[in-house]
């Protein structure tokens, strides 16, 4: 049914987009001709009007008369301008009706174009809901699935009883029972299987040793990168306190010590190197619909986050662009429904959209204090908006291994680490790679310029 509804509703919006575009275009045909001075006679629109048919009667009687006319008088007898002024006024009168029908027209494609709004209103409700209904569906075959084995183990049972039944009646015939053959005893025993029970033992003892190499492995390697990680910090600290004149004075040894740093620091497997991109261009990126999704996650506060916020959905509405903004990483309550309720299964999808404008709607934190990252729910929301939105922009929070990013794993979008001017590239590196770490490459690093307060 949700298939159905969605073919029948998307058909509907092309039939209105295809009349409003034919509305649009007669008007645009009728307004051409009358602004170039061409008769308007061949139009279907303007030869319909029964206004026009009868001042282009007119106008024909008045044009035979003054032909007539001209054969006997002067151009400039006062018979022939009378009748040149009738005719200039009755092509007046036919322009100024033509006008009209292209009002009409226009009018007409306004209404297709509301209905088509309104469809597509219902074909986002459509999507949003198509989630809940397959659950649904998967729910039912279950149900399904599970009366249809108790109702063959009933009718076994039925089949026992009646057969029982029938052997203990007084008028039942029984049985012709001969032996055909006497039993005898196996040369083998039937159970246990040694052989069979030997190979599972060996397979699952295999599958153990592997399984506590391989996470042997990756916790011996986490241990060592955050080993590595608070060894680097505490030797630039050291260095920076302690031999600041120096490096100041020596800027080769200055570029040596950064290189070393970065180099203990970055993964052997996947070298990291941080892109400085400027937010004009992240922007620019946007609005010209080069990036659909954008991941934001911060490295300090999110008071960067909001500065890139703002200036996205800044350019993105002057290009004439729908755009949505979803909270994943504020962590503060709001009293509407949001991302929360929805990830807790407490909301549906359509009630989480809070609409603030005609191109821009936000999806809020929610009235709970966590989020489920264990949900679904957050990821399948964003990609229908993708759909429907031009821009989606996702607040993810602060970077690192507690942030929402995982919710969004699968998604086709671009993550953007935002970060201030003054941020030390140390830093920037250990929130790349915690990033990676979760599974996501990072796509652009904005910096931002850090705001100081003037005083007195």
């Amino acid at each position: 049914m949700t298939d159905q509804q969605l073919s029948v509703v998307t058909t509907q919006i092309a039939e209105a987009q295809q009349r409003k575009n034919d509305a649009e275009s007669r008007s645009k045909v009728i307004r051409g001709m009358i602004a170039s001075g061409q008769s308007l006679d061949g139009v279907n629109d303007v030869r319909n009007s029964v206004v026009i048919q009868s001042l282009l009667q007119t106008k024909a009687n008045l044009q035979a008369d003054l032909a007539q006319k001209s054969t006997t008088l002067l151009s400039n007898h006062p018979t022939i301008k009378a009748l040149k002024a009738q005719i200039g006024e009755l092509t007046r009168q036919i322009s100024s009706e033509a006008e009209r029908v292209a009002d009409a027209l226009d009018a007409e494609a306004k209404v297709e174009a509301g209905l088509e709004q309104r469809l597509r209103d219902d074909l986002t409700r459509t999507k949003l809901t198509a989630g809940d209904a397959t659950k649904g569906s998967v729910t039912l075959d279950g149900l399904a699935r599970e009366a249809k084995a108790q109702r063959d183990l009933l009718e076994n049972y039925l089949a026992k009883y009646s057969d029982a039944t029938s052997r203990t009646a007084s008028n039942a015939a029984l049985p012709d029972v001969r032996i055909v053959s006497e039993a005898a005893p196996s040369a083998e025993p039937a159970a246990p299987k040694i052989p069979l029970i030997l190979g599972a033992v060996g397979f699952v003892a295999l599958a153990l040793q592997i399984g506590a190499v391989l996470f042997g492995e990756l916790m011996s390697g986490r241990v060592l990168v955050e080993r590595q990680r608070a060894a680097a910090f505490e030797e630039d600290d050291r260095l920076y306190e302690a031999d600041a004149p120096a490096f100041a004075d020596d800027e080769r040894i200055d570029d040596e010590l950064e290189h070393a740093v970065e180099s203990s620091l970055a993964p052997p497997a996947r070298p990291v190197v941080a892109v400085a991109d400027d937010l004009a261009e992240l922007s620019a990126a946007v609005s010209a619909h080069q990036l659909r999704t954008v991941l934001l996650a911060s490295l300090d506060d999110g008071a960067e986050t909001l500065v890139v916020i703002d200036r996205l959905l800044e350019d993105a509405l002057m290009a004439d662009l729908s755009a949505v903004v979803v909270d994943a990483g504020s962590g503060e309550p709001s009293a509407a429904l949001g991302l929360t309720d929805l990830a807790a299964e407490h909301a549906d999808y359509g009630d989480v959209m809070q609409r603030a404008g005609d191109n821009l709607a936000e999806v809020p934190w929610g009235r709970l204090s966590s989020l489920d990252r264990r949900s679904s729910r957050p990821l399948t929301m964003v990609e229908a908006l993708a759909d429907i939105y031009h821009v989606v922009i996702v607040d993810t929070g602060r970077a690192g291994m507690a942030s929402n990013l995982p919710l969004f794993s699968g998604a086709r979008a671009t993550v953007v680490l935002v970060a201030s001017a003054d941020s030390h590239p140390v830093a920037v590196g250990a929130a790349r790679r915690d990033i990676t770490a979760l599974g996501f490459e990072v796509g652009r690093v904005v910096s931002l310029p850090t705001t100081r307060a003037d005083v007195a």
